[in-house]
């Protein structure tokens, strides 16, 4: 048996995709009820999991960094899920390096396609902090030479 408020949200969500029903469909309004659903939880646990972090932190970081940020707590929102991407990446690519180091950079090339390159370090491209080059396969992402290659051409 499901505690009250359990049974009473479930109802609440049956009451809503039965409004919706009427614009959508009955298959399509219980799968956007549930969509919506889950992107609220999922948000809101995110949220909740996040700043418990950053103030079960702060205080350490103050201590030994003499310093406390504000910008945790949008960080996590943005690399948490990220994380979700990458982790399985990262895996694959280990696994596939002992096979070959070209199958190695499938997964990597996959998660840092035209759509991933936010991912990279900064706007002028796969350099990271000090000019130092990080290689993540450009060659295949971008068909083409990589600019360390095109420098020495020059």
């Amino acid at each position: 048996m499901l505690p009250p408020r359990v049974a009473q949200f479930r109802v609440d969500l049956w009451l809503i995709a039965g409004r919706i029903k009427r614009f959508v469909g009955e298959l399509w309004s219980v799968r956007l009820v549930r969509a919506i659903a889950r992107f609220a939880l999922g948000t809101s646990e995110l949220l909740f999991i996040s700043a418990v972090m950053q103030m079960g932190l702060a205080l350490p970081m103050a201590y030994y960094f003499h310093r406390a940020t504000t910008i945790g707590l949008p960080a996590n929102v943005v690399v948490v899920p990220l994380t979700e991407l990458m982790m399985p990446a990262a895996i694959a690519a280990i696994g596939l390096g002992y096979v070959s180091g070209l199958l190695a950079k499938i997964p990597i090339v996959l998660l840092v396609s035209p759509q991933g390159r936010i991912l990279l370090i900064d706007a002028g491209g796969p350099s990271g902090p000090g000019g130092s080059q990080l290689d993540f396969g450009e060659d295949v992402v971008t068909g083409g030479t990589s600019r360390q290659q095109q420098c020495h051409n020059s």
